[in-house]
C-alpha cells in the first residue's frame, strides 16, 4: 500500500488512541496518578454538576479549562475521569498532527521524513507519551500552545486575520489552562501585535479582539471573581530569583527537595533528558555548527529560552514543567535530523536507525511509565483495603487525597495542613512511618506524625501495600 499526505497524517492522529487502548484495556490503567490528577478530577465533577444541577463549584486555584472541557464530555458520555484522560489523549493526537505541520510550514519537507521525526521523538518521547496518557492538564496545554504557534507562523506568512483572532484565542486557552503558558506564548504575541499593526486599518478588528477575549476570560472571573489574580501570590512566584539559577536544593511547603542538578542545567534539559530525548546530546552541538538553521526560527528560540530562565528561576523542580516547551524544542532539532539522515553513512541505514530508536525508546517508556503505573495499582489496591473501615474519622497524608478521589468516605484529616494535637479513641492514622522521613523533616507530616507515635498508643488494623500502615487510636 501506498501512503499519501493523507495516511501519514491519519498515522499521527491515531497513534495516542491507539496507545490509550493498550494502556486503558490491556493494562487496566485509567489514569489518575498524583495529587494533581484527582484535583482536576474534584472539580470536573464540581462543574458538571453546576452545568446539570446549577450547584455552585467552589473556588478553584489552578486554571478552569482543563475540568471544564472534562465537565463538558462527561456531559456525553457520563465518566468523569474516562472524559478527562481523553482530552489527554485527544491532545496527544492534535499536537502530533500539527506538530507536523508547523515542520511542513518551516522547512517545505517530505512528509515520509516529518513523520517518522515525530513519532520517533514526540509521539515515542517518553514523558510526552506517559503525560498524554494521564488525567493532567499539561498535554492540552501543549496542544493549545502548538496550535498558537501554527497559527503565528501561517499569519507570519499569509497575513490573513483569521489567523491573528486563532493566535488569540489559542494563546488565552492555553494560559487558561496552564499559566505557565504565558511565558512561552508572550514572545508570539508581541510579534503578532507588531505585524498587526502594520496591517491597513486595524482598529476595525479590535473590537473582534476584545470580544474574543472577554468570553475566554468569563470561566476565570466567574469563579474567580473576588481574587482572579491570586494565582501570582503562588510561593513559586513569589521566590523566584536568579539565585535559585545555581541552586539545587530546596526547602518550602513541599518539604525540602534534594535535586540532582542545579536550576539552570534542569530548565534546559529537555534538550537532551532521555526522558524527552536521548539523541538531543548529539543533536545540540550540531546545531550550533550549522547556524543557519537558527535563521527562521528566532521567536521559537527566543520563547524557548525565555521559558527556561523562568522554570530556572523558580525553587522548584518537575520535569512535567518542560513540556509545554519541548515541541519548540523539535522544531529546532528538525533540520540537524534531516541533515544526519542525508549523511551517506547513514541514509543507507536510515530504517535500521528507526528501528534503533524504537528499541531504545521504548526501553525508556517502559522507565517512565513502570512507577505510573505502579502508583495507580498501589491506589486500587489500598482504595479495596480500606473500604471496610469508612466513615470515621482518618489522619493521613499524600495517599488521603487519592481515597477520597476514588469514593472512599471518611472524616479526612490531611497531615500537611496544620499540627493535630487532640485525637480520640477509635480514630485511624493511615500513613508510611519511612517514606517522608526526608523530605518533610520538621514539617507538619513528620512533626504531627511524630506527636501521635509519642503520645498515644497506635494498634496496628492493616499492614498496607509498599509499607503503608492502618492503624488506630488508642489513648494512653
Amino acid at each position: 500500500m501506498k501512503f499519501s499526505l493523507k495516511n501519514y497524517s491519519v498515522l499521527l492522529l491515531t497513534l495516542p488512541v491507539l496507545f490509550w487502548i493498550i494502556i486503558y484495556f490491556l493494562f487496566n490503567f485509567d489514569g489518575l496518578y498524583g495529587q494533581d490528577a484527582y484535583e482536576y478530577l474534584r472539580y470536573s465533577k464540581a462543574i458538571y454538576d453546576f452545568m446539570i444541577n446549577g450547584v455552585n463549584p467552589g473556588d478553584y486555584f489552578w486554571p478552569l479549562y482543563y475540568p471544564v472541557f472534562g465537565a463538558i464530555v462527561n456531559i456525553i458520555i457520563q465518566n468523569p475521569s474516562l472524559s478527562l484522560l481523553l482530552i489527554s489523549v485527544f491532545s496527544l493526537s492534535i499536537s502530533a498532527f500539527y506538530l507536523d505541520k508547523i515542520i511542513h510550514l518551516l522547512f517545505r519537507t517530505t512528509t515520509k521524513c516529518s513523520t517518522f521525526y515525530i513519532v520517533l521523538f514526540f509521539l515515542f518521547s517518553p514523558y510526552i507519551l506517559k503525560h498524554g496518557m494521564l488525567v493532567m492538564s499539561d498535554g492540552l496545554a501543549t496542544c493549545l500552545i502548538i496550535l498558537a504557534v501554527y497559527h503565528f507562523i501561517k499569519f507570519r506568512q499569509e497575513h490573513f486575520i483569521k489567523h491573528f483572532y486563532l493566535i488569540a484565542i489559542f494563546s488565552i486557552m492555553a494560559v487558561m489552562t496552564r499559566y505557565a503558558s504565558a511565558v512561552i506564548v508572550f514572545p508570539f504575541i508581541v510579534i503578532t501585535l507588531i505585524h498587526f499593526l502594520k496591517i491597513k486599518n486595524t482598529l476595525k478588528y479590535v473590537p473582534v479582539l476584545i470580544l474574543i477575549m472577554a468570553i475566554l476570560l468569563i470561566p476565570h472571573f466567574l469563579v474567580r471573581y473576588s481574587n482572579y489574580d491570586a494565582f501570582l501570590s503562588h510561593q513559586w512566584i513569589q521566590d523566584w530569583s536568579v539565585n535559585n539559577f545555581f541552586k539545587s536544593n530546596f526547602n518550602s511547603v513541599d518539604g525540602t527537595a534534594y535535586n540532582s542538578y542545579p536550576n539552570i542545567i534542569y530548565a534546559f534539559s529537555n534538550l537532551f533528558h532521555p526522558g524527552y530525548i536521548f539523541l538531543g546530546i548529539i543533536f545540540i552541538p550540531l546545531l550550533f555548527l550549522k547556524k543557519k538553521y537558527f535563521e527562521n526560527q528566532r521567536t521559537i528560540i527566543v520563547s524557548l529560552l525565555l521559558y527556561a530562565l523562568f522554570l530556572a528561576g523558580i525553587p522548584f523542580q518537575n520535569n512535567r514543567f518542560l513540556l509545554l516547551s519541548f515541541p519548540l524544542v523539535l522544531v529546532c532539532f528538525y533540520p540537524i535530523f534531516i541533515y544526519l539522515s542525508n549523511l551517506s553513512q547513514i541514509k543507507n541505514k536510515f530504517f535500521l536507525g528507526v528501528i534503533f530508536i524504537l528499541v531504545i525508546q521504548s526501553f525508556l517508556i517502559y522507565r517512565a511509565i513502570k512507577p505510573t503505573l505502579d502508583r495507580n495499582y498501589f491506589e486500587l489496591e489500598i482504595t479495596e483495603i480500606l473500604k471496610p473501615f469508612q466513615d470515621r474519622k482518618l489522619y493521613s497524608f499524600d495517599i488521603d487525597v487519592a481515597l477520597k478521589g476514588r469514593g472512599l468516605k471518611f472524616d479526612y484529616q490531611n497531615l500537611w495542613e496544620k499540627r493535630y494535637m487532640d485525637l480520640k479513641e477509635g480514630e485511624l492514622v493511615l500513613f508510611h512511618p519511612i517514606k517522608f522521613q526526608k523530605q518533610w523533616k520538621d514539617k507538619n507530616p513528620m512533626l504531627n506524625w511524630n506527636y501521635i507515635k509519642s503520645s498515644y498508643n497506635l494498634k496496628l488494623l492493616k499492614e498496607c501495600p509498599e509499607g503503608w500502615k492502618l492503624y488506630q487510636i488508642q489513648t494512653k
